[in-house]
């Protein structure tokens, strides 16, 4: 079985896999190699981008693992949640900030950007004009709005939360501090400036076992490829696990091989190497 990542892995640029990069898939195919794509994405626009390609027959797997589908659009195997009080634990810790927010529930999805306002300006003690900022405080009617349908669609449970800082990654770690506090969630990520939020003991290493049990086929026969955080359990636990040059450390420490870079269509360089040309990599 061929397990792929999409973003940084099959795809390099926007939603499309190159001719390469599709013709060494198609080849797998042909030689009897059950072939499934596994993303952070969800269901629906994972599906979408095999359904493009031409992938009607591929596995799906989305979200980091929350929700597996048997073909693209079709029928769900696994449906993974965050209990509704953990969810909003989530919401307590990340809506007082200033960056990106979605929140996944199956095909349902819920984004926006969230914005700290500044106070009016207020005289200290000594004197001197000071400013603090305050996200609870001048939210408008919208933003009011926009809280309260974040807590209404955490209550019954999330597969998946995403939260991005583009200007201050740097601020990324202590929000991960305080979420590894909540119970019954676990973080990692897909890019340095995001933190995925996912349901305990849910990820894409877990998911590729319960799909190779469900087809018969040993872990061991499993070859996968990633480039991230999101993708290191996975790669640490096939049977080769191959890390594309563009890799974080993260997916290099657990692979056991690597390939050239997605913009330089590493899946398929990978997959000639290991299985088109049936060669075997040394212990």
């Amino acid at each position: 079985m061929l397990v792929t990542d999409l973003d940084g892995t099959l795809i390099s640029e926007e939603d499309s896999i190159s001719e390469e990069n599709l013709r060494a898939l198609h080849q797998c195919r042909e030689m009897g190699i059950i072939v499934a794509l596994c993303s952070g994405r969800d269901p629906k626009n994972v599906s979408d981008i095999a359904l493009a390609a031409g992938l009607e027959d591929v596995s799906i797997i989305a979200l980091n693992g929350a929700v597996s589908l048997d073909i693209p659009l079709g029928d769900v195997l696994e449906d993974h949640r965050m209990s509704g009080i953990a969810a909003q634990s989530c919401l307590d810790i990340l809506l007082p900030h200033s960056g990106d927010l979605l929140l996944y529930a199956g095909d349902e999805r819920l984004g926006v950007s969230l914005v700290t306002k500044p106070r009016p300006p207020r005289t200290s003690a000594a004197g001197t004009p000071s400013i603090s900022l305050d996200t609870a405080a001048y939210l408008s009617e919208k933003e009011i709005d926009f809280r309260r349908a974040c807590y209404s669609m955490a209550k019954c449970g999330l597969n998946k939360i995403v939260y991005t800082e583009m200007d201050h990654p740097e601020r990324l770690r202590a929000i991960r501090a305080s979420l590894a506090m909540v119970s019954g969630v676990e973080v990692t990520s897909s890019w340095f400036t995001n933190i995925e939020i996912m349901p305990t003991g849910v990820n894409k290493g877990v998911a590729v076992r319960s799909l190779a049990q469900r087809l018969g086929v040993r872990m061991d026969q499993v070859i996968a490829f990633g480039d991230n955080d999101n993708d290191a359990f996975m790669l640490s636990q096939v049977g080769y696990g191959i890390a594309m040059g563009n890799a974080a450390d993260s997916a290099r420490s657990a692979a056991r091989y690597t390939t050239d870079t997605s913009g330089r269509n590493g899946l398929a360089k990978g997959l000639e190497r290991f299985l088109l040309m049936q060669e075997r990599p040394s212990a």
